[in-house]
């Protein structure tokens, strides 16, 4: 092989780490913006241009009791939250979620929504758009009830949780307990900053909503709390595993003017029993945050469900029925 061709190898291998480095910087969503905001005409910097509208999901995750493990782990905090980030992040990416930040002890995961065609006469096309939507809303409650149980049975923690200190700060608790917002809406993406610095953002009382109804978690004494729009969105085998457990006002902005009022909104969870006795080990072959067969269903190939959706997860996965 000559000099050169060597030299474009490399240079090629240079840029697909940039790139993969980017997205790991950013988040998938983050990378997007920062592609098409940086990337001008002549490779000059260019955050001073218009973000974008987008209709996503949102879910905010919140790792509990973050100050006592900081206390408690000192300089091993980081490798115990790198291990929580794998299982959050791998839960996501397998139902196409976009892990898009993580704010020490908050993530942010993102799920970005198709836009119908609301000038388009194709009802057929609109019809699997919608589709694409209600299984997006499918997928997000099914990542957190699948982060909830990886972390649950994840043997890496336990090294952490047998430290004396930990077992007098936290006594019987031997895993990370994590709550769950979900709220859907429309959010302006852009990147925000200077010359100096620049970030993806995501603005939006949505945004805020998602992290409004997280908060709530403690109030209800609930691990996981999603908004009726979201909600609404889902479908019926989904709907039928939550529970509405009350009716909140909300500040919502209304129209283009951004006039704020309350309006109501209920608010569902997905109660955790945690009472499954069926799976006494997992696959070998298993992947993190992929399905578990039911022991009545391990003979059902999954493959004739999968281009009908995701919600065959809610009759045939062990630890959605079991939880």
């Amino acid at each position: 092989m000559q000099k050169g061709q060597m030299k474009t190898i490399e240079l090629q291998k240079a840029i697909i780490r940039i790139g993969n480095l980017l997205q790991m910087s950013f988040g998938q969503l983050g990378a997007i913006i920062i592609r098409e905001q940086v990337s001008s005409g002549d490779g000059n910097l260019e955050i001073m241009i218009p973000g974008q509208k987008i209709n996503a999901i949102f879910m905010i995750c919140k790792i509990n009791q973050f100050v006592d493990y900081t206390e408690v782990l000192k300089t091993n905090l980081t490798d115990f939250l790198n291990k929580i980030s794998s299982v959050v992040h791998e839960c996501a990416f397998r139902w196409d979620g976009w892990a898009n930040k993580s704010d020490g002890n908050k993530y942010l995961i993102t799920w970005k929504l198709p836009d119908l065609e609301s000038h388009s006469n194709d009802a057929e096309r609109n019809e699997s758009l919608q589709e694409q939507r209600t299984e997006m809303a499918d997928e997000s409650l099914i990542t957190a009830i699948k982060i909830v149980s990886e972390i649950r049975r994840a043997s890496q923690f336990n090294i952490y949780f047998r430290k004396n200190q930990m077992v007098q700060r936290f006594g019987s608790m031997n895993r990370p307990y994590i709550t769950f917002g979900l709220h859907l809406g429309w959010t302006i993406q852009g990147a925000i900053g200077s010359d100096n610095k620049i970030d993806a953002c995501y603005l939006s009382p949505n945004l805020q909503i998602a992290s409004r109804v997280e908060e709530l978690t403690k109030t209800y004494d609930m691990q996981i709390l999603l908004s009726e729009p979201l909600y609404n969105y889902m479908s019926l085998k989904a709907r039928n595993t939550l529970r509405k457990i009350d009716v909140i006002l909300m500040n919502t902005f209304v129209n283009q003017a951004l006039q704020n009022q309350q309006e109501p909104m209920g608010l569902y969870t997905f109660d955790m029993s945690f009472n499954n006795q069926e799976i006494s080990s997992i696959p070998e072959e298993h992947v993190v945050g992929d399905l578990i067969k039911l022991t009545k269903y391990e003979t059902i190939n999954i493959e004739n469900f999968k281009n009908k959706g995701v919600d065959y997860m809610f009759t045939l996965d062990s630890d959605i029925v079991g939880l």
